[in-house]
């Protein structure tokens, strides 16, 4: 079974191969931003350690014995690794990557994202885009979405919202259609007419449209006659 390392053992590796490196405690002491008795200390703990003298010492310079020659070689490549592993995180964090789950509905997501998207993945080459269109309600935690974009007020607080801007609701008749029934004078004539309506998932309930008209607002339910 083979003995983990401790933090003290990985600081002495450190501080003893800038020193090898570099040909001094001095030098070492200043490319760590520590002092050269911090580093001193580092490199007798690791020989103590060891047991073994991995510098020979005059009062001129440092020269590596042949076991910290060796040990050199080996320390070399524990902090070769250690830099290739710093290289990576922050590459990943300049470069976002994996797949992102997008939920949105249908009219934005044919008419807002889908246009967005030949430039938005030319910009992040690695990243993966998974969208998934529709109005139907979905637990985007559970689901494992990481962006759901939606009309209306948030109602699970365990989400965290952002808008994106204002909206609108406007009701619309075809021209053949006001050729068909006439031109609707006022809210109550809604009433007489055709209307296509939306329906909340959550409740069963129909959309009531609010108008207004002057200063005031009203809402109205339309109903076929």
């Amino acid at each position: 079974m083979k003995a983990q390392i401790g933090l003290d053992r990985l600081t002495g590796l450190i501080a003893f191969a800038r020193t090898a490196s570099l040909g001094s405690y001095t030098a070492a002491a200043r490319d760590l931003s520590v002092s050269p008795s911090a580093v001193s200390k580092s490199v007798q703990r690791l020989e103590e350690h060891f047991g073994l003298r991995l510098f020979s010492r005059t009062t001129r310079s440092l020269t590596l014995t042949p076991e910290g020659r060796e040990l050199y070689e080996r320390a070399l490549r524990v902090i070769r690794e250690i830099e290739d592993i710093e290289q990576a995180a922050v590459a990943s964090r300049g470069e976002p990557s994996g797949t992102l789950k997008v939920t949105a509905p249908l009219p934005i997501g044919v008419n807002i994202l889908a246009p967005a998207l030949p430039a938005f993945r030319e910009r992040y080459p690695k990243l993966v885009v998974d969208l998934r269109l529709g109005d139907q309600f979905s637990d985007i935690i559970e689901q494992g979405i990481d962006v759901a974009i939606r009309v209306g007020n948030l109602a699970d607080s365990r989400l965290v919202s952002k808008p994106l801007g204002p909206h609108r609701i406007c009701t619309f008749a075809s021209p053949g259609y006001l050729a068909r029934k006439g031109k609707p004078r006022n809210i109550d004539d809604l009433v007489n007419h055709d209307c296509i309506n939306f329906r909340y998932q959550s409740s069963g309930q129909a959309l009531r449209w609010p108008f207004q008209v002057g200063s005031e607002s009203s809402r109205s339910l339309p109903t076929p006659p």
